[in-house]
């Protein structure tokens, strides 16, 4: 029986990239895909990229992962998603997360200022809007009392919203709000921890766990040469670790892997990239990524599922669209 999996996208840098990449999301559709996630940094906007991929594709569901919640308003948001939702036919996701200090402040120009409290309110405003009721709403941080009504035609009652947490307390608030959960380099080992406060917050704000899809975005390199792509995925997550904030480190401190959090950052710090990378363990690179053959993913998608994922969001393969759908067909196919 074929497997429901995602795929990462990141909007291209360049017209020759743009299609290249529009081509493997087509072939992802075409051996089975279920979803392709946009993403976005300082490049191209990611809302413009899903446009064409709409366009484009018939069947496979479309998403943001992740949106990130400043930059632009709830309304924005609302009415974009929207847009999308109608012009795809009804296939979109809204992935929603804070980003960071970083990125919000020195390329968006906003304070980087109650991350999990903005979340939380862009959530429910954008449910508001997309309901078609009157959007009155009284918040910490906004504050909506015009009793505008979204000018619309809906093609379908709810647009799911996913978030991507990895705080304790993010976590149980998207259990308390969100349809599915999209957390980044999560250890496997520690999925249980995960879905346990995922359920707490959902048990708080009287749903049932099951009804939230754990969707975690998966590190995958593949490579006929499993050494040269476990090298590869290493350096990834070394980076993380290191060089994108303080997110990533203190979850993974959290998880099980203080020590080696420690020597990665004390690498980065030496300005050391190799002792960094060397501070990561087979067994954490094991629990974080997928990494090595084709079949070694394979197999470790299968452990994936077996702890409850709902739909793994994999890293799209590089190489050409021959490639691209070998390696998706035989991840579907499982």
């Amino acid at each position: 029986m074929p497997r429901r999996i995602g795929i990462s996208v990141q909007p291209p840098r360049s017209r020759e990239e743009r299609g290249e990449v529009i081509g493997k999301v087509k072939v992802a559709e075409e051996v089975g895909v279920a979803a392709a996630f946009t993403a976005e940094r300082w490049g191209r906007d990611q809302f413009t990229f899903l446009t064409e991929l709409a366009l484009e594709t018939q069947r496979i569901g479309l998403g943001t992962g992740i949106a990130p919640v400043y930059g632009r308003s709830p309304a924005v948001l609302a009415m974009t998603i929207a847009s999308l939702d109608e012009l795809s036919g009804g296939r979109m996701t809204l992935g929603l997360g804070g980003s960071g200090a970083r990125v919000v402040e020195h390329w968006h120009g906003e304070p980087f200022a109650r991350p999990l409290q903005r979340l939380r309110e862009y959530v429910e405003v954008i449910r508001l809007i997309l309901s078609g009721e009157r959007v009155v709403y009284e918040g910490e941080i906004f504050k909506l009392d015009l009793g505008f009504r979204f000018e619309i035609e809906r093609v379908r009652e709810h647009i799911p919203i996913y978030l991507a947490s990895l705080a304790p307390r993010a976590v149980a608030q998207t259990g308390e709000q969100a349809d599915g959960w999209m957390p980044y380099y999560w250890p496997a080992s520690r999925y249980g921890e995960g879905l346990a406060l995922l359920a707490q917050g959902a048990q708080e704000a009287g749903r049932a766990r099951e009804e939230i899809a754990f969707a975690p975005a998966i590190a995958m390199t593949i490579g006929d040469d499993a050494v040269s792509a476990r090298a590869q995925a290493r350096e990834a997550l070394s980076f993380y670790i290191g060089r994108m904030g303080t997110f990533y480190a203190q979850m993974l401190s959290r998880n099980g892997y203080a020590t080696e959090v420690e020597a990665c950052r004390a690498g980065w710090a030496q300005r050391d990239a190799t002792a960094a990378g060397a501070a990561i363990p087979e067994r954490m690179l094991d629990d974080t990524t997928l990494a090595g053959t084709l079949d070694d993913v394979r197999q470790g998608l299968d452990t994936l599922f077996e702890r409850g994922v709902d739909l793994p969001i994999l890293t799209l393969p590089p190489g050409s669209l021959e490639e691209t759908e070998r390696v998706l067909g035989t991840l579907v196919q499982g």
